[in-house]
């Protein structure tokens, strides 16, 4: 038998995002329980993610940018984002979330 294999390679989400022109959109929350803590929160402008129960707006999240880009990153590999602005579906890269 023959088995053909084929990587697929990690790119960053600053690649995929400067590639596919988008715009990484990152905001300073309070977090709930009042105790004047702050958490960071991160997502493409104007954009989706598209699933098959429906398309669902999701962040990451994280105690600092960095945290939260990698964490948004880490949700959006494989999925597809749907860019409202254009209409455009794009099928997500695998990120190492740097």
């Amino acid at each position: 038998m023959k088995i053909i294999r084929t990587v697929t390679p990690e790119i960053t989400i600053q690649e995929f995002a400067d590639r596919h022109r988008l715009v990484m959109s990152t905001r300073r929350v309070k977090r709930k329980g009042g105790d004047n803590r702050y958490e960071y929160r991160a997502s493409f402008q104007n954009c989706s993610i598209e699933t098959y129960s429906g398309v669902l707006f999701i962040e990451g999240r994280g105690d600092t940018e960095e945290e939260a880009i990698a964490a948004y990153a880490s949700v959006i590999t494989l999925e597809r984002v749907l860019n409202r602005g254009t209409g455009h579906c794009i099928l997500v890269d695998i990120l190492d979330g740097r």
